[in-house]
């Protein structure tokens, strides 16, 4: 497990974990509304750290038509950022004050939309690979060399031209019968028309269950 991921899943153990690595945050970056409102799971967990070498987690929800965001930055302590949601609409996007509370500051919604941005837009057309796994046996498994579960660390990087042609599909091989998640993606068709794939559970867990974060540079 990366080293930011480790700490801040210590405090939210929940959803799916990305590190951005460093990052520099643009607060005026201009961010695709419709790539916001798809999520590549149900809740996704971004790590980083800024130019001053801050780290940063920005936590977001999809609740039907809206998505919720959280956050906490370490600047020699936890400072929580206020949480707030959003839609898209006709106009563009939407942004939600929490039920009976006020809206963060414009910088800190702009920072967190950036960063969510960043990921979404780094994972289209980028190729995955296999940085670290630990495996685990247990019980009747153990004494068949059979893993109970394997804990995969995947780095997401631009792709070469060679690797556009039959590249593996986003959410991993389909071949593998132990139970993961597969991660929601765009799939182009033959038409050229872009369709979203949503995130889903595939795999036996009777097979043994595979965890995974991200390094997504």
């Amino acid at each position: 497990m990366l080293p930011r991921i480790r700490f801040f899943s210590n405090l939210h153990p929940s959803g799916h974990w990305f590190d951005l690595g460093d990052v520099e945050r643009d607060f005026e970056l201009e961010v695709d509304p419709e790539r916001l409102c798809h999520l590549p799971y149900e809740q996704t967990n971004i790590t980083g750290a800024d130019a001053e070498g801050n780290w940063f987690c920005v936590r977001a929800w999809f609740t039907g038509e809206t998505v919720a965001i959280a956050g906490l930055v370490v600047i020699g302590k936890l400072v929580p950022l206020l949480p707030f949601a959003y839609v898209n609409t006709d106009e563009g996007l939407r942004i939600i004050p929490p039920k009976g509370g006020s809206l963060p500051p414009r910088k800190d919604v702009l920072q967190s939309l950036a960063i969510l941005d960043m990921l979404l837009s780094r994972l289209e057309d980028r190729s995955q690979s296999c940085l670290t796994r630990v495996k685990k046996t247990t019980g009747l498994a153990a004494r068949k060399a059979k893993p109970t579960y394997e804990w995969k660390v995947l780095k997401v990087e631009p792709r070469l031209a060679a690797q556009l042609v039959d590249a593996e599909p986003p959410g991993g091989t389909h071949a593998s019968p132990r139970a993961h998640d597969r991660r929601g993606h765009w799939r182009s068709l033959p038409t050229g028309r872009r369709i979203w794939v949503n995130p889903c559970r595939v795999g036996d867990p009777d097979n043994g269950i595979v965890l995974k974060d991200y390094l997504v540079t």
